[in-house]
């Protein structure tokens, strides 16, 4: 699972001569301690993992910042755990370090004193830790975002390296796209969480339905840890508010309106800066998507964007249908089905892969013309429109290009169709519209 991660993060940050302590922030559940793990049997000949949340004794190593000496703390490490660290040859994973915010200060002096030591750390809600006056060591640590399982990830997890090596290509063939089309739809039932994957994935075989009925209950399981954290995390009163906005999506997302709605989602609480506080929590632990609204596309498109003028997507697309009670069984055949639900799960589905892809997506609004997305590339814009059904109009892109006409020579039309065209491409498609020129 999250080969790609170990790819592009992992082994890179390893082959440095002198490195920065890497940090990795994300969700929970999306496989940061795992990977970690993997990371150091694979990669390594030993490793040391130290868990903040679960070891209290741990803090005490890193009770003040005045024995934040490096080489203090591994000694007294290696006495904690009664064996030897080697600290410029064994991987050192500090999990759930936001739970000890002085551990989170002793990265900067690793950075500064060992620049040649292993040390990995993972936390969830660090962007919430650090509002509450833990010393982060800016520009002392490598920080790289973890996420849960893009769709090419998945179809890697399936150990079919001819069909991975197909999805690279810019046309596979049609035997290859309409397999790749079958487990689209899987994965938007499946999402990314890796449990749930691992889970699917393993009993698929034996019994493709019971497989998905527990496959639903591990993702409800998922959903309840998440709303338990933002009680545990955000106190009582705001912990109602955040828990009413995060559970308000899968609404919102299924109403013909194109932007987020603040009537309603809390009662007595209307209008933006009402439901500020909440919304910023959920971004900063990493549960949803915020994807502003423009009414120009120029550069940058930042600019454009207004704080009260926005969509919200869930960080994974297989929760979104489960937080939307939508049945499992009816998500694989879509296509069929008459869903008014069909788009929030293909547009959550693209949010989440161009995020993934480290693009920051925004949508375009003017009059009653919508393009789901518009991307910046250097200083291209890359509209991306996104259809509920095998459709060959496009109205409001046409609106979009005739607005814009340098964006004629680079757009994209995503639906259902399993045929790849000149500025057409099936849903799956999503992540490598940043790679290929038509």
């Amino acid at each position: 699972m999250n080969r790609a991660f170990l790819k592009t993060a992992l082994l890179p940050w390893k082959e440095k001569k002198r490195r920065k302590p890497l940090l990795i922030h994300g969700a929970r559940q999306v496989g940061k301690t795992t990977l970690l793990k993997q990371f150091g049997q694979t990669s390594f000949q030993s490793f040391h993992y130290f868990n903040f949340e679960r070891n209290p004794k741990l803090r005490e190593i890193f009770a003040s910042e005045r024995r934040l000496d490096p080489l203090t703390i591994i000694d007294e490490l290696q006495v904690l755990q009664t064996t030897q660290i080697r600290i410029e040859s064994d991987l050192i994973i500090f999990d759930e370090i936001q739970a000890a915010p002085t551990a989170l200060t002793s990265l900067k002096y690793f950075a500064e004193e060992c620049p040649t030591a292993f040390i990995a750390a993972a936390g969830s809600l660090l962007g919430l830790s650090l509002s509450e006056g833990a010393s982060f060591p800016v520009g002392k640590v490598q920080i790289e975002q973890m996420f849960p399982l893009t769709f090419a990830e998945y179809v890697e997890a399936q150990n079919q390296p001819n069909l991975l090596t197909h999805y690279h290509q810019a046309s596979p063939s049609e035997i290859y796209s309409s397999k790749l089309s079958e487990l689209f739809f899987e994965y938007l039932a499946v999402g990314g969480m890796p449990e749930a994957v691992q889970h699917f994935l393993t009993y698929r075989s034996t019994g493709r339905t019971e497989a998905l009925r527990q496959t639903r209950e591990i993702q409800l399981d998922l959903i309840e840890a998440h709303l338990s954290d933002i009680a545990k995390h955000s106190g009582p009163v705001n912990s109602l508010h955040i828990q009413f906005v995060f559970s308000s999506i899968p609404k919102q997302l299924a109403k013909t309106s194109s932007k987020f709605i603040f009537k309603d989602v809390i009662p007595g609480r209307t209008g933006f800066e009402k439901l500020r506080q909440p919304l910023d929590w959920l971004e900063r632990a990493g549960l949803i998507h915020k994807v502003s609204l423009i009414n120009q596309a120029e550069v940058p498109l930042m600019a454009q964007s207004i704080d009260n003028s926005f969509k919200l997507y869930l960080f994974d697309v297989g929760l979104l249908g489960a937080l939307g009670d939508i049945a499992i069984e009816s998500i694989l055949q879509i296509e069929k089905e008459p869903l008014r639900f069909k788009g929030a799960l293909y547009e959550n589905f693209v949010a989440q892969e161009l995020t993934a892809a480290g693009v920051r997506p925004f949508s375009w609004v003017n009059g009653t013309a919508e393009i789901e997305f518009v991307i910046q590339a250097g200083m291209s814009i890359i509209p991306i429109e996104v259809k509920s059904a095998i459709n060959r109009k496009a109205k409001s892109l046409n609106v979009f290009l005739e607005k814009y006409p340098k964006t004629k020579k680079r757009f994209f039309i995503l639906s259902p169709d399993a045929h790849l065209g000149k500025h057409r491409a099936p849903i799956w498609y999503a992540a490598k519209c940043l790679k290929h020129p038509h």
